[in-house]
């Protein structure tokens, strides 16, 4: 070995640092190591001396960086935070897409019930279901008109007469105001005053009892117009007719043959060939208007 790399060569033994050497043409070939097993060399571990000059500096031995106690608690507790949070983010994941799945299938099977309802739905219930949805909404169909919902009462199916009970309608209303203002509509009544049950004249005046009677049959009067009852007949009070013998007994069929007898006796001929009785006209209806 040259003389001034042997210098440098026993500097490197004083500092800790074990070499092997080889001589080439080159120069001096030196491997380094340290001394003690928990070192590493610090800088080049091979060197060479060419010409009495080392190729670079003299490496040092450092100690190897072992981790603390402090430190291998504080990285295992942070991989084992981030594997948690890896488990919830899957969990949450799982749990949402299977939420969502059910929430998918419930709704498809109230569709379905929907549409075996309306499949088998009567088409006057029907009617009134798709005019109970327009009363309730307000919708219009205008292309730049704003669509709102109405903020009025809920709507309800009234039957409303006239006072002659020759106008029967049924009609949607949440109100007095409405059902009035609708009935001016649907029964061609100018002034509608007041509404009265039809069955006993019981005059509605406010909105609750309205919607009481929701169920009643209730009959809109004008000024001047006061209730009058319907005549009814009970089938057995109705005279014998070839449609409802079957309702009367031999007796009373008798009867009526004899007061039809008794009231042809008191018959006279007119003048014109109208048949008339001397109390009353006896002639239907259907007869006077075909006369």
């Amino acid at each position: 070995m040259e003389a001034d790399c042997q210098s440098l060569y026993s500097t490197a033994s004083r500092n800790g640092l074990l070499l092997s050497s080889n001589l080439t043409l080159s120069g001096t070939v030196v491997w380094l190591a340290c001394d003690h097993t928990d070192q590493r060399i610090d800088g080049h571990s091979r060197l060479t001396c060419r010409n009495g000059t080392w190729s670079s500096g003299l490496p040092q031995c450092a100690d190897n960086k072992l981790l603390t106690e402090r430190e291998i608690i504080i990285i295992a507790s942070s991989s084992a935070a981030g594997a948690a949070l890896l488990i919830l983010s899957l969990a949450l994941t799982i749990y949402f897409i299977c939420a969502k799945r059910k929430q998918l299938y419930r709704r498809s099977q109230r569709l379905q019930q929907k549409l075996q309802t309306w499949s088998t739905r009567d088409p006057l219930e029907e009617f009134v279901q798709r005019e109970s949805v327009n009363q309730v909404t307000d919708v219009s169909y205008k292309p730049t008109a704003l669509v709102r919902m109405s903020t009025r009462r809920e709507s309800h199916l009234f039957k409303i007469w006239n006072q002659s009970r020759t106008i029967k309608k049924l009609v949607f209303a949440g109100s007095m105001m409405e059902l009035i203002q609708a009935a001016s509509e649907r029964l061609k009544l100018p002034h509608p005053d007041k509404i009265v049950l039809e069955e006993d004249g019981t005059e509605v005046t406010s909105d609750e009892i309205l919607l009481a009677c929701a169920g009643s049959i209730l009959l809109v009067l004008q000024p001047g117009e006061e209730w009058e009852p319907s005549l009814t007949l009970d089938g057995n009070q109705l005279p014998p007719t070839f449609n409802n013998l079957h309702r009367h007994s031999t007796i009373s069929i008798i009867k009526s043959l004899q007061n039809i007898g008794a009231e042809m006796k008191t018959v006279r001929p007119k003048a014109g060939g109208a048949v008339v009785n001397e109390g009353y006209d006896i002639l239907s209806d259907e007869d006077k208007i075909s006369q």
